[in-house]
């Protein structure tokens, strides 16, 4: 997360309501692949959701490492999540609904942490 201080008109893409889409509709998901690298355009990937609810959007979107935090588009260009886990297989990837950062937007902006669970340390 970043904060803009000086004004001006920045370029930003609206977003969406991953709530109102429904399994098997299109969307796009983009990362650079392998972590940034400048003068190399991210990767355009298209797939379609294949499960969605408030805490997680999984889809087809081929990912692989580097591409986490990147977003995810519905067919209208509008952000519906942000790529976060890849799966077990290329094909099977979790994406954060954006409409959990909405939601939790205050918090972020404070800094403040929560967990799911706690973490388990490694013997």
């Amino acid at each position: 997360m970043m904060k803009i201080t000086t004004e001006g008109k920045y370029p930003f893409c609206e977003l969406g309501k991953v709530s109102d889409m429904k399994k098997g509709t299109w969307c796009i998901a983009i990362g650079h692949p392998g972590g940034y690298k400048e003068g190399r355009s991210p990767v355009v990937r298209v797939g379609r959701i294949l499960e969605n609810n408030s805490e997680y959007v999984r889809t087809d979107c081929t990912l692989v490492g580097g591409d986490s935090g990147g977003p995810l588009f519905d067919m209208h260009g509008r952000v519906i999540g942000i790529n976060s886990r890849i799966g077990q297989t290329l094909t099977s990837n979790m994406h954060v609904p954006v409409d959990t950062f909405r939601d939790t937007w205050g918090r972020l902006a404070q800094g403040d942490r929560w967990d799911r669970a706690p973490r388990r340390q490694c013997a």
